[in-house]
């Protein structure tokens, strides 16, 4: 007899035996994309690629310095915002939804009812109910055992600011399609039931009395509206509107095929990936006066044991045999059984179904070689990417400004791009170079922030004046000087603009001797004309300076 369900299994072309672990619920599915992405080097790397790779360094759109100063204080070193957002992209891959909500930290106090006295939770030594969510201790000012109050005062250290990442397979949504609204609840795991009911202190000393009350009761977590950001990938009209739908569903089928060809792999290598030899004597039965007729098989064995035992200890041991030795091989053929083409071929469809050139995985310009519509397409994909994580970050940034009591400022990261465009470039330039491009759009073409650029020019114009400015007051002050010399010494004799320009070529030249020939130099034309010697020894001075100025305000020039 027939298994009928075998042949109807065969007849159906859609009814493929790998369909059968295909998730039926949501949440399974979830499980499974996580799997996916530890077991699958491909899948794995390629998120990890596609969540790096277009996040930019965070920019406060304000005018207000120390405003924008402030914030990116917090979300770059308190928040650590990159590593938040690669993080949410993450999650938003694997699953198709990202649930984050933010943790401002506080410290709890236990207030005593009787007398009042306020004191920190960490130095009580207390009992606590999980169904009541209560903390019962001995008072340390009145000696009564009471049940305190809690008081949670916020703490200013925003270091302490942490991102909770909650896990969509204990997260519901309670969705209404018409009005697009939404109501989210969290299934608290057994490891946190555990720690809540086992009194774990530091777990009870800064958890929010909300989480803690519904883990007594049993219940799930409703989040307040605004408290928690949702980030869901899109998805057809048929699946429920209130989940993002994983991009990792429709590449289940090729590695559930790419693990059983794995598992066969595995099956090859472990019989037949070396072989069995067997010795044996090499005659036939029609050998007349046949060695075997005459030698008994029992004594030739050992020998033949003995003298490959000795062989192994002396590849130059010779052996002598009556007759030839024959072997044969069973199995070793392992890397002709293997299906190595067939796995490569579905990890391909995989990172097809991802969406991904091959070439952004594995590297090499070739990505760029491809065409531009494989570039735009891939662009495009990151660009929406970014598009919902830049909503992520300004949803952060508004909970920082509540809790802070800082203006609202809106945020973006800064402009993603593939590849560079050189030819648009080009054009850009040739475009300025007519004036029909302003030099804001040029600068943003090339990378640049036009304000920050600005910026940078008017402190190098600024910086030109000040530098103008001190060689022409080190110029009128050394005229001043070769005046009064000249006045002192020989009032009538010399003539100051002459002795100066005289002074100035004398210095230059002196400049370029080494050191004992200028000293000598020095003492000489000191002994001839003392005016002029004076006048010389300013100018020396005040040209190391103009030098020195002049190598600094390189050094500190932008390059």
């Amino acid at each position: 007899m027939f298994d009928t369900n075998i042949i109807n299994q065969y007849s159906n072309p859609f009814d493929l035996y790998f369909r059968e672990f295909n998730p039926r619920l949501l949440k399974e599915l979830f499980k499974w994309c996580e799997y996916l992405y530890y077991q699958s080097p491909h899948t794995s790397a390629t998120i990890k690629k596609f969540a790096e790779y277009p996040i930019t360094d965070i920019k406060i759109n304000n005018e207000n310095e120390s405003l924008k100063k402030a914030y990116l204080n917090i979300l770059n070193k308190k928040i650590k915002i990159k590593q938040q957002l690669i993080s949410a992209s993450i999650d938003f891959q694997i699953y198709g939804n990202a649930f984050r909500s933010m943790y401002f930290p506080f410290v709890r106090f236990l207030i005593c009812p009787k007398c009042k006295v306020r004191k920190n939770i960490k130095d009580i030594n207390y009992e606590y109910e999980s169904k009541k969510a209560k903390f019962k201790y001995t008072c340390h000012a009145c000696k009564k055992s009471v049940v305190g109050e809690v008081k949670d005062v916020k703490n200013t250290d925003s270091k302490k600011v942490n991102i909770i990442k909650w896990d969509p397979k204990y997260m519901d949504v309670n969705h209404n399609p018409y009005s697009g609204e939404s109501e989210y609840y969290y299934d608290f795991p057994n490891e946190q039931y555990q720690k809540v009911h086992s009194g774990n202190k530091f777990f009870l000393n800064s958890t929010s009395m909300e989480v803690l009350e519904a883990i007594g009761k049993g219940e799930m977590l409703k989040f307040s509206e605004g408290k928690i950001c949702h980030i869901k990938a899109d998805a057809p009209s048929g699946v429920n509107n209130a989940w993002g739908l994983p991009t990792l569903v429709s590449t289940l089928p090729s590695y559930f095929h790419t693990s059983l060809l794995k598992k066969g792999n595995e099956a090859i290598a472990l019989e037949r990936i070396l072989s069995f030899r067997v010795l044996f004597p090499q005659f036939t039965n029609s050998t007349p006066g046949s060695p075997m007729e005459v030698i008994s098989a029992n004594k030739w064995l050992p020998q033949l044991i003995d003298n490959y035992k000795k062989w192994r200890k002396d590849p130059n041991h010779i052996m002598f045999s009556p007759f030839g030795v024959g072997v044969s091989h069973i199995g070793g053929d392992a890397k002709a059984l293997f299906v190595s083409n067939e796995i490569q071929m579905e990890e391909e469809n995989i990172m097809v179904g991802q969406g991904v050139p091959k070439e952004f995985l594995y590297g090499g310009l070739s990505l760029l070689n491809s065409g531009s519509i494989t570039l735009r397409i891939l662009e495009n994909m990151l660009l929406t990417l970014v598009g919902q994580l830049v909503d992520y970050a300004q949803w952060i940034t508004d909970n920082v400004a509540d809790e802070e009591n800082l203006e609202v400022v809106e945020v973006e990261l800064e402009k993603f791009k593939l590849v560079d465009d050189v030819e648009q470039k080009k054009i850009n330039l040739d475009l300025h170079g007519i004036g029909l491009l302003p030099d804001s759009e040029l600068l943003e073409s090339q990378g640049f922030d036009p304000k920050i650029m600005q910026e940078k020019r008017k402190q190098d114009e600024i910086d030109n004046a000040r530098l103008q400015n001190e060689i022409q007051e080190a110029i009128n002050k050394l005229q001043n000087a070769a005046s009064k010399v000249t006045m002192m010494q020989n009032p009538q004799g010399y003539n100051p603009q002459m002795v100066l320009g005289q002074a100035q070529q004398l210095a230059m030249q002196f400049a370029s001797l080494d050191e004992s020939m200028r000293k000598s130099q020095l003492i000489a034309l000191q002994k001839e004309d003392a005016v002029m010697y004076a006048v010389v020894i300013q100018a020396l001075e005040q040209l190391n300076t103009d030098n020195a100025n002049v190598v600094k305000q390189q050094v500190q020039q932008p390059a």
